[in-house]
């Protein structure tokens, strides 16, 4: 049986992030998200799968997963994608299917859209709702700024520009809060 990095790397992650925290907030734009004193507590603050609140009225669908969420501060949280394989991951895969706008679903009762578009605020409309987390019961408010970890030859790829075309980068059309 084949098991690839993508099978077992949030357990990975999350195990490093609770275990290597100094080394782990003293990465860059961590270090400025969380609450140092918070983070170096007892607690384990980074949590696999992690359920979506209620949004704007609305639950969403039950596939709708944060990879890994971390908590910064009390009642907040960080969401991480995990993207670890070795397919998928172009440009146009991801603007087109990952980041493709949310709908409402279910007779008008849930969000469907895959997280890196929920995470991206891809919803059909501009909304000022804040999104949230379900960990443990605990209902901890997501930071504007996610994370998409990536191998470095994904990140490779996407910094580099086709021949001929200088003006455009094989770089997802992320918005401002992704790092």
């Amino acid at each position: 049986m084949n098991i690839s990095l993508s099978h077992v790397a949030g357990v990975l992650f999350a195990e490093m992030v609770n275990r290597r925290r100094d080394e782990f907030f003293s990465l860059p734009a961590l270090d400025r998200l969380a609450d140092p004193d918070f983070v170096r507590g007892p607690r384990k603050i980074a949590s696999l799968e992690v359920p979506l609140a209620r949004f704007l009225g609305k639950t969403f669908d039950g596939a709708s997963r944060i990879d890994v969420a971390v908590r910064m501060r009390p009642g907040e949280a960080t969401a991480f994608e995990l993207k670890l394989g070795t397919t998928q991951l172009s440009k146009r895969r991801v603007d087109e299917e990952w980041l493709a706008r949310c709908a409402s679903s279910h007779g008008g009762r849930r969000w469907a859209g895959n997280m890196m578009a929920i995470l991206d605020h891809r919803f059909p409309e501009p909304v000022a709702g804040e999104l949230a987390a379900e960990v443990d019961g605990e209902r901890l408010v997501l930071t504007p700024t996610w994370f998409v970890v990536a191998k470095r030859a994904t990140l490779a790829a996407w910094q580099k520009t086709p021949s001929g075309l200088q003006q455009q980068r094989q770089a997802p059309c992320l918005r401002g809060r992704c790092r």
